[in-house]
């Protein structure tokens, strides 16, 4: 997968004050997960730039390994929305592990008969 470039948009322009909050928490929230719970990595930088495809705000981290750089891409509902194609497989599934605790949260609180369908 491309790793998102930096947005020549300006995120202020297109986007109001309240929701960059709310996609800045959000966002915010993940990469604190991922750094209390992954021991063997380190996030060295983190960007934030604009989706135009789904028009939100992304979040870029630079994970460090040892000696490798990775990138991963996430949206504030901690979907992957690209990463470096060479992460070892075994991070990639810690991070996922990570990832998860979140939507097993978020689905704690849902109502049982909330519909999925209609978010598309």
């Amino acid at each position: 997968m491309e790793k998102p470039k930096n947005s020549e948009v300006d995120i202020d322009a297109v986007c109001s004050k309240e929701l960059q909050d709310t996609y800045q928490s959000s966002l915010s929230y993940i990469q604190e997960l991922l750094e209390l719970n992954l021991s063997s990595i380190e996030i060295i930088k983190h960007e934030d730039v604009w989706d135009e495809d789904k028009e939100e705000i992304v979040r870029v981290l630079t994970l460090n390994r040892g000696t490798s750089n990775y990138y991963l891409c996430v949206t504030p509902r901690g979907f992957w929305k690209s990463m470096d194609l060479d992460i070892p497989s075994n991070l990639l599934m810690d991070i996922h592990n990570v990832l998860m605790t979140i939507f097993w949260e978020a689905y704690d609180g849902l109502d049982p008969d909330y519909d999925f369908e209609d978010e598309e």
